[in-house]
């Protein structure tokens, strides 16, 4: 005999049993306690993937520097100017030389370099610069970039963007005692400014200059980060100005208003990443500007056969300057 189906055996099997225990107070909290533990764990380790894909991509933006310097090499057998001066208004540096093999092409044929003057107006032929950016000019690790545009309201500073990434001008005092042959003293602005290194004021050099070998020396620099909480980026001065006076280094005298922006010289005791200016007068701005980053542990450098390498912060100071200069002839340490 089959068993009677009735409406309340339907109801009882299809209805949820009420009265069954829940969760206690004690047994909700350690469920969210161990869900913030999980999300505690999580965080760190996705901003340990964005960080990284960062810093790869500033790697990759080095490297296409690097492939536009040796682009530029190829035509003009020789690397760029390092910065350049005009006898009464600010000329510029290697940043401009660069454009058209990086694509942009159209804003360098707006550029001129024999009348234009390359000021801290946002007027004249080069109206165009106080708002223009190159974006692989700027490190993604960088929070202050997203600030992209430099200062073109007051007279010590050139217009647009701040960038990331510097020239090497060498290294003081000179690896082997030829400092006065190659540096010169900014007593009043308390720094050096020396032209041994591949990019100098006024000067261009080509690989043969290189007698150091290209994988032991120095091109460019990542000056990213900040000294202390201030953000002395691209030679103090923002991106696109040169020295505002014409002669070269080592030549150059305190009288003379020359900052070089667009590159600097590797100082003793101006370590990479250093947050704290050393004792005795040594500034860290202007031309001798430190490398640095936002990234833990060291910054990148482009050396001289187009690699990017990661430099740690505690690498071997001789070491340091003897990368920085083209012709010292010394043996060059791990790095």
């Amino acid at each position: 005999m089959l068993p009677q189906i009735t409406h309340s055996s339907v109801k009882k099997r299809l209805s949820p049993t009420f009265g069954a225990p829940g969760f206690t107070l004690i047994e909700l909290l350690v469920v969210i306690a161990i869900i913030a533990v999980l999300i505690a764990l999580l965080l760190p380790a996705v901003q340990q993937a964005r960080e990284s894909a960062r810093r790869s991509q500033c790697k990759s933006q080095l490297k296409q520097m690097g492939l536009a310097m040796h682009n530029y090499h190829d035509v003009y057998r020789k690397f760029p100017i390092g910065t350049r001066g005009r006898t009464l208004s600010l000329g510029t540096n290697w940043r401009t030389s660069i454009l058209p093999y990086i694509e942009e092409t159209a804003a360098f044929n707006q550029l001129n370099f024999i009348s234009g003057s390359f000021t801290t107006t946002s007027s004249g032929v080069h109206a165009f610069l106080a708002t223009y950016r190159v974006a692989i000019y700027n490190c993604p690790s960088n929070p202050q970039s997203r600030d992209i545009y430099g200062n073109p309201g007051t007279s010590n500073s050139a217009h647009s963007q701040a960038i990331d990434y510097v020239a090497v001008a060498g290294a003081y005092p000179d690896p082997v005692g030829r400092t006065a042959d190659f540096c010169s003293e900014r007593t009043n602005q308390q720094s050096y400014i020396c032209n041994n290194g591949m990019f100098a004021p006024n000067e261009v050099f080509s690989m043969r200059d290189c007698t150091d070998g290209s994988s032991n020396t120095l091109l460019l620099g990542e000056q990213s980060g900040s000294v202390g909480g201030i953000d002395y980026r691209s030679g103090y001065y923002t991106a696109w100005s040169g020295f505002t006076r014409s002669e070269r280094a080592p030549l150059l005298t305190s009288a003379m208003d020359t900052y070089g922006s667009g590159i600097t010289t590797i100082r003793d005791g101006n370590r990479i990443n250093m947050q704290t200016a050393p004792a005795g007068g040594n500034a860290v701005y202007r031309g001798n500007t430190v490398l640095n980053s936002y990234h833990t542990g060291g910054t990148h450098i482009l050396l001289g056969d187009g690699s990017v390498r990661f430099l740690s912060e505690n690498v071997n100071f001789d070491t340091y300057k003897s990368l920085s200069v083209r012709d010292d002839g010394q043996v060059v340490g791990e790095f």
